[in-house]
Formats: C-alpha cells, structure tokens, sequence
C-alpha cells in the first residue's frame, strides 16, 4: 500500500523527469540557434543530431575533418547554459579516410 509519503516522492521524481526533457529540448534548440548565429562553420553542422542526457549535450553524426568535429565542440562550449558535450560526431572523408565506428 503505497504511503502519502510514497507518493509525493513519485510525483516529484516524475516532475524532475518531466522538466529535465523541457528543459533538454531548449538547451538542443539554444545550442542549434547559437551554432547558426555564430559558428561560420553552421552549414557543415546540419545533419549533426543534438540531443540532451541527464545535463549532457551529445553530438551525434558525420563531418568531412577532424578540424570541423573540434570546431562544433569548441563552438558549442561557448555556450554557457552547456555543462557538459559528449562528440560522438565521425569523420568521414572524401578520400577513404575516416573515424567512423562499427555499428
């Protein structure tokens, strides 16, 4: 038999979950308008997914150099609502060349 006290705490671990996917989905569209507003690099970055984990900003997706993957991070740091970015963008070069990861 489940207690008041049972229940709030439910309901308020409930409420956390609820606003750390509100708030995940505004930190994504934050860091995508300050890509777009600052980085001269954006249109190499459209295809990059962002999404939000427990306070964590992840990368996911395919730029051609090792030099645009640093760039979106270092781009992306900049913002001050990031705590934390997880890259896990590959590079995937026109001339064979690549980081991609077995899936």
């Amino acid at each position: 038999m489940a207690t008041v006290t049972d229940t709030v705490t439910t309901a308020t671990a409930l409420e956390t979950v609820v606003l750390h996917k509100q708030r995940g989905g505004e930190l994504e569209k934050l860091a995508r308008q300050w890509l777009e507003d600052h980085c001269p690099y954006a249109y190499y970055f459209r295809e990059v997914a962002l999404s939000h984990d427990h306070g964590t900003l992840i990368l996911e997706g395919r730029v051609p150099t090792y030099f645009l993957k640093q760039a979106l991070q270092e781009f992306l740091g900049r913002v001050p609502e990031i705590v934390r970015i997880d890259n896990r963008v590959d590079v995937v070069s026109s001339d064979g060349l690549s980081s991609v990861r077995p899936r």
